[in-house]
């Protein structure tokens, strides 16, 4: 289906298997939206069968008995095209931890996939000189966008400019 922007919502790694049905289905370009992001995700752990798929890089894989990746083979599916990523508005928003996003965010840059970080939601990082990332609650427009002092807007190519 080359004008489909298949895409799913990931909340957490116990949903990440939504992804199975997105790898299954043509479409021009695949994405996940990891919003609201209420814990660690591992896009490159997508249970699929009796292993996993990387749905960063492309690939299956099992883990042998050394908990070692091993590549194995599988359906001949592509890796996302995108990523986007944020927290979580209204009365009972719980907080995103920056370092969930940062995680998420480097396997991107490292896969060539665009990360598109929205907003941080009703809480946001308070900076300290501690190491320990405090979070306060300080509503979504004083919240913001930025994520390590920058925005994250990246867009995949477009079906025309392939």
């Amino acid at each position: 289906m080359p004008n489909l922007w298949l895409g799913v919502s990931v909340e957490d790694q116990n949903r990440i298997a939504r992804l199975n049905d997105r790898l299954k289905t043509p479409a021009a370009t695949r994405w996940v939206c990891f919003e609201p992001l209420l814990d660690r995700v591992m896009p490159e752990a997508v249970p699929v069968g009796h292993g996993y798929f990387d749905d960063l890089a492309g690939g299956h894989y099992t883990i042998d008995g050394r908990g070692r990746a091993v590549a194995i083979d599988g359906p001949a599916w592509q890796p996302l095209d995108w990523v986007v990523a944020g927290g979580e508005i209204g009365p009972g928003a719980r907080p995103t931890h920056p370092d969930w996003l940062r995680v998420l965010r480097d396997q991107c840059i490292a896969a060539g996939i665009p990360f598109f970080f929205r907003q941080w939601g009703e809480w946001a990082p308070l900076l300290r000189e501690s190491p320990v990332q405090s979070l306060v609650r300080v509503g979504k427009r004083a919240a913001g966008r930025l994520l390590d002092g920058r925005s994250w807007v990246e867009m995949p190519e477009t079906v025309s400019t392939r």
